[in-house]
């Protein structure tokens, strides 16, 4: 199976000269741009693997990819926002969702759960720097809004949904 091909560019505005220069040129992998960190791009890709890593890549040298979050065989990365000098990465294993601190470093400062057996919704930012919003549903539990606390890692519900039934007592297999 062949890979579809991929091209980024970049205006540096800092320079004397502002132009387009190229970043990455006829690579056989996915490339997401999350940020530029102390002048070095941040990016997710699937750069030879399958499941997703986060790398930093310095414009000066397109060819030495630093990986700052490794991949996993059994994990599936579904995106990543950066917010006050950390990287949250979300993951999708099986039946399973998962949010994983990281720092630049690629050292893991926390591991959250995420509600399981549900089908849970990109994470995206709050309304202040230190709030992460996302969103999950199940067969038996309708739309349910979370907010995440990226100081304390609080993770708790924006408003209670209002249930007719008391899906506490539902067993999942």
């Amino acid at each position: 199976e062949k890979r579809k091909m991929t091209n980024i560019y970049y205006i540096d505005f800092k320079s004397e000269n502002p132009v387009l220069k190229p970043l990455l040129i006829n690579q056989e992998a996915s490339f997401e741009i999350i940020e530029i960190q102390a002048g070095k791009f941040i990016a997710i890709t699937d750069y030879k693997g399958k499941n997703g890593y986060v790398v930093e890549i310095d414009p000066e040298d397109t060819y030495k990819l630093r990986k700052i979050i490794p991949e996993f065989d059994d994990a599936e990365v579904i995106g990543v926002i950066s917010q006050k000098n950390k990287l949250f990465v979300q993951y999708k294993s099986g039946f399973y969702n998962y949010l994983v601190a990281y720092d630049y470093s690629g050292e893991m400062l926390v591991k959250l759960e995420l509600p399981p057996f549900s089908s849970v919704g990109k994470i995206s930012k709050g309304d202040s720097d230190d709030e992460l919003i996302y969103s999950y549903t199940t067969y038996t539990i309708p739309h349910v809004v979370h907010c995440i606390n990226t100081k304390t890692y609080e993770n708790k519900p924006l408003d209670k949904t209002v249930v007719n039934f008391d899906y506490t007592t539902i067993e999942y297999k």
